[in-house]
């Protein structure tokens, strides 16, 4: 059975390193070279200087967009920084409550936000920025994050372990973990909705806005073996990384655990 390898700060937060998975050949990914995470620029000093010396973090990458890199810029020394947003802020639209006249954000479709995250010709592109640091070990130990650590980085690390021959069901456990973070976030969204719109269904479909489902990540991998065969083909053809590459990048952070 595989143990999701959290690692543990002062404070909780959604997290941990890659080095615990094994792939389909048994491979194991060297450690201290990727970490996933929620919003680092929120951590304890004591938390960020811990990573430094514990993990030689080296590189961030931030999946977030401008507007929320402003209330919470990246302020860490000595670290190589790039904001590469998977996709840029929009607008919410609001709909009355029917049982006030209070207005509550719209219920976003998460289907059509993890699509936004990977079909469009600047998502691909970002993408393909992202997967070059990433797959640079020059800039190991690398953390990338979003806000909470939950869909743009969860997008991040299937792209990234399926790039290892990570298989499927352990990058679904990586990425079902988060609710480990999330439940408690997400209870209290369903409050302050709640209380907002004295609206049950609303405040439990925005709850689930905040929390990640197999249902998600299986829709953006069946988008991706729908258009081009499999999760690895996708990343060759749409997004340009060459098997050349793709070989290269495995030799460089996977070992062969001995039996």
């Amino acid at each position: 059975m595989m143990k999701i390898k959290n690692i543990k700060l002062k404070e909780k937060q959604n997290i941990r390193d890659f080095s615990y998975i094994i792939n389909k050949d048994n491979y194991t990914i060297l450690n201290n070279f990727f970490l996933r995470s929620n919003n680092i620029n929120i951590f304890d000093r004591e938390d960020i200087e811990f990573l430094k010396d514990n993990y030689h973090l080296k590189t961030i990458i931030d999946l977030r967009n401008k507007d929320e890199v402003l209330l919470n810029p990246c302020n860490i020394d000595n670290i190589k920084y790039y904001n590469i947003p998977l996709f840029e802020s929009r607008k919410r639209k609001s709909t009355s409550s029917s049982s006030n006249k209070q207005k509550v954000s719209k219920v976003p479709n998460i289907y059509e936000v993890y699509l936004d995250m990977i079909r469009t010709k600047t998502a691909k592109k970002q993408l393909k920025k992202i997967l070059k640091i990433l797959m640079n070990p020059k800039n190991n130990c690398i953390l990338f994050h979003c806000t909470f650590g939950k869909d743009r980085t969860g997008l991040i690390s299937l792209l990234l372990l399926s790039l290892l021959d990570v298989d499927i069901d352990i990058i679904k456990k990586d990425y079902l973990y988060s609710n480990n973070y999330l439940e408690s976030i997400a209870n209290d969204k369903y409050n302050y909705y709640l209380e907002k719109s004295r609206n049950k269904e609303y405040a439990l479909q925005m709850r689930d806005i905040f929390l990640v489902k197999e249902e998600y990540i299986d829709y953006i991998i069946d988008y991706m073996i729908n258009k081009k065969g499999s999760v690895i083909n996708f990343i060759k053809k749409e997004l340009g990384v060459s098997e050349r590459r793709i070989i290269k990048f495995k030799n460089s952070v996977l070992y062969k655990i001995d039996k």
